[in-house]
């Protein structure tokens, strides 16, 4: 059985090799959160997806609610302007939209099959 090391970085390469093949990616309060208080190791990774968004190399989004979630969790360690000046800098490489239940169906079904794909890859190098 490979140990928990082995599993995160099979993890990690199996993220890297599909997030290159996508164009749209939805960027989540954990990935920005990541990010801004530099939560190792997945805020090198979360840096890694967003240098690509800036790069223009993928299109990234958010929604509304990640960006007041993460507002409010920010808000419990920093002044509001700072908060403000952290978001409007990521809005520079982020689009914001609305999702509504046929975009949402959409992805969720998209993600589920990549979610099963990575598992399937997964599985079979660990048992064998």
């Amino acid at each position: 059985m490979p140990n928990d090391l082995d599993y995160k970085e099979e993890l990690r390469n199996v993220l890297e090799k599909n997030i290159c093949k996508m164009d749209h990616v939805l960027i989540d309060a954990d990935v920005i959160l990541d990010f801004f208080y530099d939560r190792k190791p997945f805020s090198d990774f979360s840096a890694r997806v967003l240098l690509l968004c800036e790069k223009g190399k993928i299109k990234g989004y958010t929604t509304p609610v990640i960006i007041s979630n993460v507002y409010y969790i920010l808000s419990r360690n920093a002044r509001h302007r700072e908060i403000i000046d952290k978001i409007k800098q990521l809005m520079t490489i982020l689009e914001i939209f609305i999702i509504d239940k046929k975009l949402l169906w959409k992805w969720w079904t998209q993600s589920l099959k990549i979610l099963k794909m990575q598992f399937k890859i997964i599985l079979q190098k660990t048992t064998t």
